[in-house]
C-alpha cells in the first residue's frame, strides 16, 4: 500500500511540475461576456495546434484550458472556443477575443462543468475536440487535441470520478477546534481532518497527509495508515498539526501561492488512494501563517 501512496504524491507533484512550465493563463476571459477583436484574420486559413492543460493556478477547480500555439505565419483572433467531449457534457462556448501572433501560445480557460460518470470506470473513446470561432469566420473551426492534451482530460476525467465515488462514501474535511500549542519546542497549530459518513458501509481509510511549500500538515500522531474510518462508525477525527517548513527565505515566505491546498491521500475500501484538496477556513489560514512566520524568527 505504501507504492500506492507513493504513485499519488508522485501524481500530484508531476501535475504541478508539468503546470509551472505554462505559458501565460489568459485569466483577463475567465469573466469575458463579448468578445472584442483587436485584430482581424488572415486570407489563409488559421493554423492552430491545440492541447489542453490544467495550470497549478487551478488546481482543485473546474477550470481548464485550450493551449493554442499559433503555428502559421499570420496572426489571427480567437472570439470564441468550445471543448466537446462525452465525458464532460456540460462544457459550453466561452467568449475569448484573444489575438495570436505567429508562434505565440496562450492558455484560454473555460469550465468543464459536472463530468459524466454514468459510464465510469469505461473512459469515453471519442476523442475530444476542440471547435474555435476565428475573428472574421462565418463557420467555427474543429481542431484535433493532441495527445498530451487528451492525457490531461483523461486524467482529469479518472480524478472527478473516482473522487465522487470517494465523496459518496464520506467527506474529508478540515475542522476546529484550532488550538496554537508548541512541539518540541516549535509553534504548531492543531486541527482535525473529519470523515464524515455519506453512504455504503466500506472502511474509507486515511492512508497519508502532505502540506505545502510552506506549511507542514502532519498527524499529531504518526502511524501507518494515518487512521481508518471502520465501516460501523459513523465519524472519524484525526488530530493533525500544522507548522513551519523550514523554508523561510523572502521568496517562500513571501512568494508562496498555494500555501493552503494541502492534500488527504484516502480510499474507500479497495479503490484506488485519491489525492483529496482540503483548505483550512480564511481565518485559521492566517494563524497559521502567524505559526510559519514565529518558527522562522525561531
Amino acid at each position: 500500500m505504501l507504492s500506492a501512496v507513493r504513485a499519488a504524491v508522485a501524481v500530484a507533484l508531476l501535475v504541478t511540475a508539468a503546470a509551472c512550465s505554462s505559458s501565460g493563463d489568459d485569466d483577463q476571459a475567465d469573466d469575458s461576456s463579448t468578445p472584442t477583436s483587436s485584430a482581424t484574420s488572415t486570407d489563409a486559413t488559421p493554423d492552430a495546434h491545440v492541447s489542453v492543460i490544467q495550470t497549478r493556478t487551478k488546481e482543485n477547480t473546474r477550470k481548464i484550458a485550450l493551449r493554442i500555439t499559433n503555428s502559421g505565419a499570420g496572426a489571427f483572433t480567437i472570439d470564441a472556443i468550445h471543448m466537446v467531449w462525452p465525458g464532460m457534457p456540460e462544457t459550453t462556448w466561452t467568449p475569448k477575443g484573444s489575438v495570436f501572433a505567429p508562434g505565440q501560445t496562450i492558455d484560454l480557460t473555460f469550465l468543464y462543468g459536472d463530468p459524466d460518470c454514468s459510464g465510469y470506470p469505461t473512459i469515453p473513446q471519442q476523442a475530444p475536440v476542440a471547435q474555435i470561432r476565428f475573428a472574421g469566420e462565418d463557420q467555427p473551426v474543429t481542431e484535433q487535441v493532441d495527445a498530451q492534451g487528451v492525457g490531461w482530460v483523461h486524467r482529469l476525467y479518472r480524478h472527478e470520478c473516482e473522487g465522487a465515488a470517494l465523496r459518496a462514501v464520506s467527506s474529508i474535511r478540515l475542522a476546529g477546534p484550532w488550538t496554537r500549542t508548541e512541539v518540541n519546542g516549535q509553534p504548531q497549530m492543531r486541527g482535525f481532518v473529519e470523515l464524515d459518513r455519506m453512504g455504503s458501509q466500506e472502511p474509507v481509510t486515511v492512508e497519508s497527509v502532505f502540506g505545502s511549500i510552506l506549511v507542514r500538515m502532519a498527524p499529531a500522531h504518526p502511524a501507518h495508515p494515518v487512521g481508518t474510518l471502520a465501516g460501523n462508525e459513523s465519524k472519524l477525527r484525526i488530530p493533525l498539526l500544522f507548522g513551519s517548513t523550514n523554508r523561510c527565505d523572502d521568496h517562500g515566505l513571501s512568494g508562496a501561492t498555494q500555501s493552503f491546498l494541502l492534500s488527504i491521500f484516502a480510499r474507500h475500501g479497495n479503490a484506488p488512494v485519491q489525492r483529496v484538496i482540503v483548505t483550512p477556513p480564511l481565518h485559521v489560514q492566517s494563524e497559521i501563517l502567524d505559526v510559519v512566520h514565529d518558527a522562522c524568527k525561531g
